[in-house]
């Protein structure tokens, strides 16, 4: 009986099978298949005659993509640059098919290319371009699939595969933009608290010992300190699994449908996340309107799609009212009226296209224009962030040394 191991890898392929049959003629076979499911493996083995003795689902183990998603992921830059480029081997003339080999050999991304490969299979199967994208979901967004369909209907594929390598990138700049402004600051913070907990578990704890030698005594400051490094000294072990603990709850919980909505309605809520938050979804929902409208797509399928491209829980919510209410006889300016997520400025944007006939291009604008507000909205929250941080972590810690070197000349002071 032969055992058989393959690693699953989440950008698609066959899974293989061991099996053991009998012919026709009654003799013992044994050997190894692939097949898309054991199902699909047990009629292979049918139709070649063979009665099935046994089939051995493969042993799957977790690939390096499964493991390390955020560094074997494919990033969307690299899905803005295969649509670029593709656009350009498609206009000289080359069929899809050729176009996607040669890029293929070309892609440093293993995960990019590997899923290329399985694509190119499945157009040489006999699927269209899109269907075969459809298929890796992982890989290429919804909203690239369902613009390579349009284009793939309309004949017009290589302008939605430029269109679509704008409104990703887009999207890509903004988010990077917001990243990168959060970064400094994140690590002050992290060595700060870093800092404070060695110094209240080792150094604190040492310096109390030589206090104590002395019998003097020490200032409310100087006891409140050392209490305080007593207790984090005992308990560190077990406030570290508490903070874990708290942080691994409240991740799962935002993991959820009502989670999600709770943090996002909050970060809505607060002062300045709420102009750096509710500008960036803005500025997606008015891109993403604009160039799914403008492709030809129908309003019902823009809208499904502007809310499934969104990760902010109520826009989503938002999204899905205002179709409702555009479906009962509604225009799109007054239906986002009503939605307090949507700034009055958009729904006047948005009427202003309606009468003027230039809706999508207004769409645009609210993107163009939001996106700008996030920047400035990131820049001023970077502005305040990174001195904040500074001084609260660095305030803290001098506070820390202040107290514990002014009860050391005291000590001196008093031995002298």
């Amino acid at each position: 009986m032969l055992a058989y191991i393959t690693l699953r890898d989440t950008w698609g392929g066959r899974l293989k099978f061991s099996y053991v049959a009998y012919t026709t003629a009654g003799a013992k076979v044994a050997g190894t298949l692939e097949a898309d499911s054991e199902s699909a493996a047990e009629q292979l083995l049918w139709k070649a005659d063979y009665s099935v003795v046994s089939l051995k689902k493969p042993l799957i183990l977790p690939s390096r993509y499964e493991v390390l998603p955020s560094v074997f992921r494919v990033k969307t830059h690299d899905i803005v640059s295969l649509s670029r480029q593709l656009a350009t081997l498609l206009s000289s003339g080359l069929p899809v098919n050729t176009a996607i080999r040669i890029l293929m050999e070309r892609r440093g991304n293993p995960l990019l290319r590997r899923t290329l490969a399985q694509v190119l299979q499945d157009l040489e199967a006999g699927m269209s371009f899109s269907e075969a994208c459809a298929r890796f979901p992982s890989v290429f967004p919804n909203i690239f699939v369902r613009l390579i369909r349009v284009g793939e209907e309309t004949g017009k594929l290589e302008p939605l595969l430029l269109r679509t390598a704008t409104y990703l990138e887009k999207q890509g700049v903004l988010a990077g933009r917001i990243r990168k402004a959060l970064i400094y600051p994140t690590f002050v913070v992290i060595g700060g608290i870093v800092a404070i907990y060695i110094l209240l578990t080792w150094s604190i704890p040492a310096l109390s010992v030589l206090f104590k030698e002395y019998s003097t005594e020490l200032p409310v400051t100087t006891r409140v300190v050392i209490a305080m490094g007593n207790f984090t000294s005992a308990h560190g072990t077990q406030l570290l699994a508490l903070l874990v603990a708290l942080g691994v709850a409240g991740f799962m919980y935002s993991r959820t449908a009502s989670g999600r909505r709770r943090k996002d309605r909050l970060m809505l809520k607060m002062p300045v996340l709420r102009s750096i938050v509710g500008g960036e979804a803005v500025s997606r929902l008015g891109y993403t309107l604009s160039t799914l409208l403008s492709s030809g797509l129908g309003f019902n399928e823009t809208m499904e799609l502007a809310a499934s491209t969104t990760d902010n829980q109520v826009l989503k919510d938002a999204l899905t009212a205002t179709k409702s209410d555009v479906m009962t006889g509604q225009r799109l300016s007054q239906a986002m009226a009503k939605q307090n997520i949507f700034p009055n400025l958009v729904s006047q944007m948005v009427s202003i296209g309606e009468e003027t006939g230039r809706l999508e291009a207004n769409l645009n604008l609210i993107g163009e224009f939001y996106e700008k507000e996030t920047e400035r909205a990131v820049n001023t929250l970077t502005t305040i962030i990174e001195p904040a941080a500074i001084l609260g972590v660095g305030g803290f810690v001098g506070f820390i040394a202040a107290v514990m070197m002014s009860t050391i000349y005291g000590i001196i002071r008093h031995i002298g």
